[in-house]
């Protein structure tokens, strides 16, 4: 082997293992690893719902059963601290002795193979986290293999070799829909070639039907070609693995991969090739509509790519150009790694996306039911908790989850209305949430769940609870916070919560500090707020509007990253009642229409309309005024009574008690 080559394997073993050693976010491997490991270790299929309370016994579409028997058991041996290591570098690696061959047979130079190289290591890696289309690396090499021998000669075992291969990958992923295009397409241009020797033209299309067919033997007998695709613009509202979005810092090699892959386009419809450029263009096209298999349609196309150069008659400048291009490789490689590894920083691992230490106090407690829980932590709690929760909804969306039911899991977590439905038609009695984002607070909103368990990075919510109540609600709507005159009433229930919390909670347990700030201020102790953030951003807004520091408390409210509807409702009295009319206006011009109380609506409606009165509005219009008006006319007229839980009403109740 040539030393260039030598040292360009070495160099991509080297920076893959680097890789594959960096933090990474991963979401649906967890279900995938319980489904894995229940099926060896309890016999539990794989093929029907054994987790959720929604969907209990119902089939999952093309499951990639060979992935999670390979991920459970790689976790048997490697535990999970290493798991995600071991998958990286075994998917990663497989491929390259099939390239080198590839590469050999193809009589590429060495610097056609080093650009490979290059080329792989950033596709493998712009989608790095282990997934069971990661397999297709492989398999695309070794069919490329098969194929150019396939074509050259037909013999039984050969076919046989390929319709084996197809086979195992219809039953590992649907991402073998672009073997059998690739198989398709050399197929089809044979027999054209043949079609004057139509004996030898039979024989290879007889042997085609054949590897074709094995297409159909999987666990639901539908064929990768024909299995109905998702439609994506509908799913990219709710999950992002349907959305395309580059970073801006490493979208440039990128833009130069769609470039090439034009050029190889354009290359062989010159050369008068029809069914290369429509699979190329197949490909791009799948990939803009399901942007996630873009690093795999790359990587099939590489040695369509890399045949377009060795053609070009001017191999000197082929090698300048593959440098140069090269060199943006290198940087997009490692500013890919760069930019995941910020968006996978330990605290975000370790907390956003699997709930560790609530879902340890759920099992240490024995706690057990129906979770209504943030999508993203689904998996993990299948994973973890799986024996104690059932879950709403995980990342098994469109192969369990229908549309629809992804849909009405993101419209609950943001509507009290729609929670309400959600809750009539699959009670639960838990909610897993964030500790401040959408779903915290339409639980608090609803009335009816209270603060059961406060981690690092997630909230333990149960129904009826009687744990912290009164900080349950604060926690989220801090504007409920009643007047320090209230003092004698509250102070002993609040230092009651605060005794119950800090034996349950971690000490730096943000609704600790919370709490531990309220209680300083109705003892009128001296304290200063430092977080910049969330709740405690919040509170510290809604003391500097009690103090009549209206310039203060507006730049803390400036701060806050989402200032939900009572927010922007409160801030919009205390500003109306200091008479900074504007200012108030301009609080309500981002004020939601969609899954307000009819309460929220007429404080909005008279709100606006007081401003109206005094100065005119400015930022909000004459018509979307009017609109405001009409909804809730039968309010002003006194024909209706505008009705919607007043959250703070329930910290009222608790003085009684």
């Amino acid at each position: 082997m040539n030393k260039f080559r030598v040292v360009s394997y070495a160099l991509t073993i080297g920076i893959l293992a680097w890789l594959s050693l960096q933090p990474l976010i991963a979401i649906d491997i967890y279900w995938h690893l319980r489904m894995g490991l229940d099926w060896i270790d309890k016999g539990l299929l794989p093929f029907t719902d054994h987790y959720s309370f929604t969907m209990p016994g119902a089939s999952i579409h093309y499951v990639a059963w060979p992935f999670q028997i390979l991920t459970a058991l790689f976790y048997k041996a490697v535990g999970e601290k290493y798991l995600f290591i071991l998958l990286r570098i075994f998917f990663w690696l497989i491929p390259l002795p099939l390239i080198a061959t590839l590469a050999k047979k193809q009589r590429w130079e060495w610097y056609h193979e080093t650009f490979f190289l290059l080329f792989y290591i950033y596709w493998v890696t712009w989608r790095n986290e282990p997934r069971p289309d990661m397999i297709s690396y492989f398999l695309i090499y070794l069919e490329f293999i098969l194929l150019f021998s396939w074509r050259d000669q037909l013999t039984l075992k050969k076919t046989l070799q390929i319709a084996g291969l197809l086979l195992f990958w219809t039953n590992f992923h649907l991402s073998s829909l672009f073997g059998f295009a690739l198989f398709l397409c050399f197929a089809v241009e044979k027999i054209i070639l043949l079609r004057e020797d139509w004996k030898s033209a039979k024989a290879y299309l007889q042997q085609s039907v054949i590897i074709f067919s094995v297409g159909f033997f999987n666990h639901e007998w539908v064929h990768p070609l024909f299995y109905p695709r998702p439609k994506t613009y509908q799913w990219a509202k709710y999950i992002t693995e349907f959305d395309f979005q580059m970073p801006t810092k490493w979208d440039f090699p990128f833009k130069v991969s769609a470039v090439l892959l034009i050029l190889a386009i354009a290359f062989f419809v010159k050369k008068k090739k029809v069914l290369e450029p429509l699979f190329i263009t197949g490909l791009l096209l799948n990939s803009i509509y399901q942007p996630r298999l873009f690093s795999l349609v790359s990587i099939v196309t590489l040695p369509f790519l890399i045949s377009y150069f060795q053609m070009l008659p001017n191999q000197r400048i082929v090698k300048e150009v593959l440098a140069t291009i090269s060199i943006i490789l290198v940087y997009g490689i490692f500013q890919t790694a760069h930019t995941q590894s910020s968006w996978a920083r330990p605290e975000i691992l370790r907390n956003g996306f699997c709930p560790n230490d609530t879902l340890r106090f759920i099992k240490e407690n024995n706690i057990r039911g129906k979770v209504f829980n943030n999508y993203d932590f689904g998996g993990c709690l299948i994973f973890r908790a799986a024996e104690n929760m059932q879950v709403f909804i995980d990342g098994r969306t469109a192969i369990l989850y229908p549309l629809e039911h992804t849909k009405l899991a993101f419209d609950a977590t943001a509507d009290v209305g729609v929670f309400h439905r959600v809750l009539e038609i699959y009670p639960f009695d838990y909610v897993l949430a964030g500790p401040n984002n959408q779903l915290f607070e339409t639980s608090i909103d609803s009335g009816l769940f209270g603060v059961e368990f406060v981690g690092l990075g997630s909230t333990l919510l149960k129904r009826k609870s009687d744990f912290i109540p009164v900080t349950s609600i604060l926690f989220q709507h801090p504007e409920c916070l009643p007047p320090i005159k209230d003092k004698k009433i509250l102070l002993p229930i609040l230092e009651s919560e605060y005794e119950k919390a800090v034996k349950r909670f971690y000490p730096k347990s943000r609704i600790i500090e919370f709490l531990s700030y309220i209680i300083s201020y109705y003892r009128d102790e001296k304290f200063i707020i430092t977080a910049q953030e969330g709740a405690l951003l919040k509170l510290k807004g809604v003391l500097s509007f009690r103090a009549g520091e209206i310039e203060a408390a507006l730049e803390t409210y400036g701060k806050v990253s989402y200032l939900n509807r009572s927010d922007r409702l409160f801030a919009a009295t205390q500003l109306l009642n200091s008479k900074k009319y504007q200012q108030a206006e301009r609080f309500l011009n981002f004020f939601p229409s969609e899954g307000m109380t009819d309460r929220e609506l007429y404080g909005a409606y008279q709100i606006l309309a007081t401003v109206n009165k005094k100065v005119g509005l400015k930022t909000i219009s004459p018509e979307r005024f009017e609109g405001l008006q009409s909804r809730v006319s039968d309010f002003i007229t006194g024909q209706k009574e505008a009705r919607g839980l007043d959250i703070c009403t329930k910290i009222t109740s608790q003085h009684k008690q």
